[in-house]
């Protein structure tokens, strides 16, 4: 009772209608859903959208009588659901960029003629880079090349004359120790008694002679070395009078030593030139930076890359007259004696960027002129220099740009307007939809209510049928306290529902009767099922029930079985006394029911 059972599932199984009753339950929910909180959604949005369409069309009316050279001949119109808003807004976007055309055109001057105002593309490129182009042209130091001439520009006389000696005394220990090397003997006793040389400065004894050995202590005084056969005294003050250091050791570890100190020692720009190869002059880094890497930074690879070619132009004619480097003093170090290739790069490329200092340094005021006439970077330069410049002509673009500042502003508008009547479109649509939904889904809501009809029936004839078998099985003792069966429920889902009352006051069977009675409310509802079944369809015409008087009180049991012995003498016309005995029925209960004596 109040839950899934077989008898329930049974039972809503017989009109077969069970599911569309579901589905028009479910269909009436969705139903109740989208006609409520559905369309208001839709409705706030709608709402929503036209505030914010009528706030960017008060703008742009705004900005139309600020500017009204650019007014056009229809104003824009108000939101509604009116679809030729659309055509009107269209036409709107092609007066403002017609008119945005017109006033770029003065683009194509600085351009050329490859830039086309009426390209949307090229517009928005310009209009996009033109002022991070003019940052560009505010830090150049920032480019490769030009940070390169910068740094070896900041190198200072002292800084570079140190540099220079480091130079050429290179090139002069490359000449001692490649003599030595031209004779390995000699130079191998050369190497011993440098480095004898050069612990004994390390460790200096007061208290020896010159003619005594550093090592054993012996007497030095006649001993000749058995290779050069000159006196060991005057091979040691040879040695201790020159670089110990430098002839203890052989060509190719000085060689190495000595890239690992100028890597080490020179200044932080004469330090990163070791590893670079600079160009032929100065000129060349200049162009490199402006031309080549300006250029190729994100501002001017679109539109403004047609300024490319003016700039070359000017910067060639800036440097012609330059003055050259001047010629490299560096030497060639000793060949055939090992491989010096790393340290003669290295030495080349340091006496270049020397030079290339220099030239720097001597001429800043050729520098100053060519950033103010070719980028337009003046100073203390006449700025009437600097009218053809790079920065002059960025500055004429930015000028056209700004005048068509309220164009821009004005497309912007449209674009919001646009995209606030989309908004209200897609509402709109989906309202429609909604629509349409709801009156499908009241068909199939009809098509519920005709099977609920078919269940209400059959619920009502299973309810008359419960009731009556019920009256036949139990009756209160007590008129006053008699509760009849008053509506009998049932699921799609097998849930039996059996409501008894008094009064005009029901409830749930299973809550409000007693054992008794709703054993009897229950078998009544299943000799009602029973019936239904076996008159619509067929089945079973005979039942035997296991203790039926079970819980029954015994007034109860005696309607009972009074109520059994009727339908046996209906069904066989007569009564076999001791068959009922044998079956253990009731025989006095059933005397007395019958009317009949014993004998009979």
């Amino acid at each position: 009772m109040g839950s899934p059972s077989e008898l329930g599932k049974a039972v809503a199984e017989l009109t077969g209608l069970a599911a569309l009753v579901d589905l028009a339950g479910h269909a009436t929910r969705t139903k109740r859903r989208i006609d409520g909180d559905f369309v208001r959604a839709r409705e706030a949005d709608i709402t929503a959208a036209d505030e914010a369409y009528g706030r960017t069309r008060t703008d742009l009316l705004e900005l139309i009588k600020q500017h009204p050279a650019i007014s056009p001949d229809t104003l824009p119109p108000s939101v509604s659901k009116d679809r030729s808003i659309e055509e009107a807004l269209n036409a709107l976007v092609q007066h403002f960029e017609g008119e945005k055309a017109k006033a770029l055109r003065a683009a194509q001057d600085v351009l050329g003629e490859s830039f086309d105002p009426t390209n949307a593309d090229a517009r928005s490129d310009l209009e996009g880079n033109i002022g991070p182009a003019l940052a560009e042209l505010k830090q150049l130091g920032r480019l490769a090349s030009a940070a390169r001439l910068a740094a070896l520009g900041k190198l200072t006389p002292e800084m570079l004359s140190d540099a220079r000696m480091r130079l050429e005394e290179t090139f002069r220990e490359a000449d001692i120790l490649a003599g030595l090397a031209r004779d390995p003997s000699q130079a191998a006793r050369t190497r011993l008694y440098a480095r004898v040389a050069a612990w004994m400065q390390e460790h200096p004894d007061q208290s020896q002679r010159e003619d005594q050995c550093a090592v054993c202590g012996g007497d030095l005084r006649e001993v000749l070395d058995p290779v050069t056969g000159r006196p060991v005294t005057e091979h040691l003050n040879e040695a201790l009078t020159t670089d110990a250091a430098l002839l203890s050791q052989t060509l190719m570890r000085w060689a190495q030593a000595t890239l690992a100190a100028l890597t080490r020692d020179l200044p932080q720009a004469l330090q990163s030139e070791l590893s670079l190869d600079l160009p032929n002059h100065p000129s060349d880094l200049v162009r490199a930076a402006l031309i080549d890497e300006l250029f190729s930074t994100t501002p001017f690879v679109g539109v403004l890359a047609n300024l490319k070619s003016a700039t070359a132009e000017a910067l060639d004619a800036a440097v012609a007259g330059w003055p050259s480097l001047t010629q490299t003093t560096v030497g060639t170090l000793p060949s055939g004696l090992g491989d010096l290739s790393a340290l003669q790069i290295a030495l080349s490329r340091l006496d270049r960027a020397l030079r290339f200092a220099v030239w720097r340094r001597d001429n800043d005021a050729a520098i100053s002129v060519l950033l103010s006439s070719v980028i337009g970077l003046a100073s203390s330069v006449d700025r009437q220099t600097a009218q053809g410049s790079l920065s002059a002509r960025l500055t004429a673009l930015d000028a056209t740009v700004k005048g068509a500042a309220p164009i821009t502003s004005a497309l912007a508008a449209c674009s919001r307007l646009k995209a606030d009547l989309l908004k209200r479109r897609n509402a709109e649509r989906r309202l429609a939809d909604y629509a349409t939904a709801s009156a499908a889904l009241e068909e199939i809501i009809r098509l519920g209510a005709l099977a609920e009809q078919q269940v209400e029936q059959l619920r009502r004839q299973l309810h008359e049928s419960a009731a009556t078998w019920r009256g036949r099985i139990s009756a209160s003792a007590f008129p006053a306290t008699q509760q009849e069966l008053v509506e009998t429920g049932m699921s799609s889902e097998g849930h039996l529902e059996l409501l008894v009352g008094t009064h005009g006051v029901a409830a749930p069977a299973q809550h409000v009767a007693n054992a008794s009675a709703l054993r009897a409310s229950l078998v009544g509802f299943y000799f009602a099922f029973w019936e239904y079944v076996l008159r619509e369809r067929g089945g079973l015409k005979l039942l035997l029930l296991d203790d039926p008087q079970e819980l029954l009180d015994e007034e109860n049991r005696e309607r009972r079985d009074a109520h059994d012995a009727r339908i046996v003498a209906r069904a066989s016309g007569r009564v076999d006394v001791q068959n009922l005995r044998r079956r253990s029925v009731g025989l006095g209960r059933l005397e007395r029911a019958l009317g009949v004596s014993p004998s009979r």
